[in-house]
């Protein structure tokens, strides 16, 4: 999902054990890491982040993208764009002022008199982030984005399409998958304790404000999701990890929905959720401009339409490496290391730009995870 590939560089922190992807996207320069296999859990996550901010001091957005379990509304909306669905995004960001958008629900403390403290807990992300959100939230009532052109750079890659909207299915929360019966798939369930609802007519993705909750364990008990999700502000998903970065750093938790947190919980729409959850983050950074120094001439944006053919001017990272992905992170300087050195030499008088939201700290490099020698 990266409009270019950038050459691996190997990191000068010898406390992190992380690997990494680099490349860019709409001219940001991205960063990503991933948790090992079968190491979900907000302590994998914390130690995934750990390292991040000595290894590249820099960063100035934070995402933290992957797949969760949804939570549909009680009672289901007449809209079926506003119930939960299997594919939806769930963008930890809650609709209600002075909410978080994330809550540690398994150390949630109670009091005498029966309310809820949560010392787990992550507010809004940064402004940038919110209001590209903003943006995104005025263009889905405008009907505009480019969700199909993002999904579209993975038709090649085998289970990553829509499974299908009879596929859909959510069962009432007393009804119990039976897994002697079969253990990964609904086709043996009983139809017929469906829960009547809308039906989504077409395979549009849909994304959601909502509170998440995260937790240690997997949430396989439609009752208790249920019962947690009215206790914390009507929250839409319930994930594993984002506990563990809420105080690193000002993440945007965005979460795929691959089930509905109960027993008929499988494998059949995680590759499409997670490839819904990157296709978000890439509208994202597509309503985000790259940073630019004062010196820099603006850049053209380029046509939707040809949006994904842009030659690559992003410098290649100089060392080798290997790397996986996941998570992201990213950067914004374009530069090569020697025009960065002659503009950062040229703008030490300049004063300081008077929106420095959305730009990296002016002396730092971008060419190798820890910086040049100025930065």
């Amino acid at each position: 999902m990266l409009d270019n590939r950038h050459e691996s560089a190997l990191s000068e922190n010898p406390a992190d054990e992380n690997v990494y992807y680099y490349g860019d996207i709409n001219g940001h320069n991205v960063v990503l890491a991933s948790l090992g296999p079968g190491q979900p859990g907000k302590v994998s996550a914390t130690r995934l982040v750990a390292p991040l901010r000595q290894s590249f001091p820099n960063l100035k957005i934070h995402l933290f993208v992957g797949i969760g379990g949804g939570v549909p509304r009680i009672p289901p909306t007449d809209d079926p764009e506003e119930d939960i669905h299997l594919g939806d995004i769930v963008v930890g960001w809650a609709e209600q002022t002075n909410v978080p958008s994330i809550i540690q629900y398994d150390r949630v403390e109670y009091t005498l008199d029966g309310k809820h403290q949560s010392p787990g807990s992550l507010n809004k992300p940064s402004s940038h982030l919110v209001q590209a959100l903003g943006r995104l939230l005025s263009n889905r009532i405008m009907n505009e984005g480019h969700y199909d052109e993002h999904l579209a750079r993975l038709d090649g890659l085998s289970g990553f399409r829509h499974p299908g909207l009879d596929k859909d299915v959510l069962f009432e929360s007393t009804y119990r998958h039976d897994h002697e019966a079969s253990p990964t798939r609904c086709d043996e369930c009983d139809k017929s304790r469906c829960v009547k609802r809308p039906a989504r007519q077409t395979t549009k993705m849909v994304f959601h404000q909502s509170t998440i909750l995260s937790g240690d364990l997997v949430m396989k008990d439609p009752a208790t999701r249920d019962e947690l999700s009215l206790k914390f502000y009507n929250a839409a998903c319930f994930e594993m990890e984002a506990a563990g970065v809420m105080e690193d750093a000002p993440f945007l938790v965005i979460r795929g929905i691959a089930d509905y947190a109960d027993s008929h919980k499988n494998l059949s729409w995680q590759k499409y959720a997670a490839a819904t959850a990157a296709a978000f983050t890439r509208e994202i950074l597509y309503e985000l401009p790259p940073s630019r120094s004062p010196n820099d001439a603006m850049p053209t944006t380029a046509p939707s339409s040809d949006r994904h053919s842009r030659e690559d001017t992003s410098p290649n990272f100089p060392q080798e490496g290997r790397s996986r992905r996941n998570s992201m992170y990213t950067s914004s300087d374009p530069r090569l290391p020697q025009e960065r050195e002659s503009a950062i030499t040229e703008r030490r008088a300049l004063p300081e730009p008077e929106n420095n939201e959305r730009t990296f700290l002016d002396d730092a490099c971008t060419c190798s995870p820890r910086g040049c020698e100025k930065g």
